[in-house]
């Protein structure tokens, strides 16, 4: 009697993890990102035969190209289907999948974390029975790609947004599946109040306290004592921006007083007010306020 072959375990978060899977490298990746708890991987191939594997991570299928059929197994069930841009295929981890497609495809592979997953329903609802539920990619979802296209088109620009951007990408995308392809979807809950001023104004404090160095949303969260989500939402209603956008608003302030005040050089500058670098700080400073920092300063 023939053994069955165990399915190949296909890692995201690892160099090369793709690879085992279609044969080829990726033409974009996270890998050396250094994200979290969402991790990409980008193809375009002539064709693709995919063998029989699982994941470690809950794994969306993303189509980003002309429509092509494929033929798809997931936990040994067959599906012939139509891909189009935009059409989903959701993975949870540990169940199988392999795929069939004759055609050019162009798509991406988004891996999001167990932990974080499980973590994200705790705070929706029971996470003990909550369960991401598999799916043939014969729906399309709007929201997913774009998320999708908005990390991708930030790998490619060398992440200039910071960890505070993917995090409330990662955070949103999570609960967007959660909502809609989970057996216990949450009841989201609308808040027609903006944060406490108090609480807020504790908030600015620190964003205030720390602009020199990267702030993640899981902070923000905590000293408003409030769930990822919710407090991207209250955030908004407070000051009427995302707390991605408010940052960088007030990173761009502080380096206009230190254009103006300060000998500082320009890369010295960048740095002080949490850039990664001058070529990000001159490209973020110029879409806020059409000047480069060098004709800033000189007109100051």
């Amino acid at each position: 009697m023939t053994q069955k072959l165990k399915p190949l375990i296909i890692d995201l978060r690892q160099k090369g993890g793709s690879e085992k899977l279609l044969s080829q490298q990726p033409l974009l990746t996270s890998h050396q990102a250094g994200w979290d708890n969402i991790h990409l991987v980008y193809h375009h191939l002539p064709y693709a035969e995919v063998p029989e594997s699982c994941h470690p991570t809950h794994t969306i299928a993303l189509g980003l190209g002309a429509t092509v059929k494929r033929e798809r197994w997931v936990d040994d069930c067959y599906h012939s289907e139509m891909l189009h841009r935009g059409s989903v295929a959701i993975l949870p981890t540990g169940v199988t999948h392999r795929a069939n497609v004759r055609q050019p495809l162009e798509f991406m592979l988004v891996g999001i974390e167990p932990k974080f997953f499980t973590k994200v329903a705790q705070e929706w609802c029971n996470p003990d029975c909550t369960q991401l539920i598999p799916r043939f990619a014969d729906q399309q979802d709007p929201l997913l790609l774009q998320l999708g296209l908005t990390l991708k088109a930030e790998l490619e620009q060398g992440c200039p947004g910071g960890k505070l951007y993917i995090d409330s990408i990662t955070q949103l995308f999570t609960v967007h599946l959660l909502k809609t392809y989970s057996n216990n979807r949450p009841l989201i809950k609308s808040y027609s109040n903006p944060l406490p001023n108090k609480t807020l104004q504790s908030v600015i404090d620190y964003i205030q306290a720390n602009l020199d160095r990267e702030i993640t949303l899981t902070e923000l969260a905590q000293i408003a004592r409030v769930n990822h989500y919710y407090f991207c939402t209250l955030f908004k209603k407070s000051t009427g921006l995302s707390p991605h956008r408010y940052i960088l608003q007030q990173r761009i302030e502080r380096a206009k007083k230190l254009l103006k005040y300060s000998q500082n050089t320009i890369i010295d500058i960048a740095f002080q007010c949490g850039f990664a670098n001058q070529s990000h700080f001159t490209k973020r400073f110029h879409e806020l306020t059409g000047l480069t920092p060098k004709v800033y300063r000189n007109q100051v």
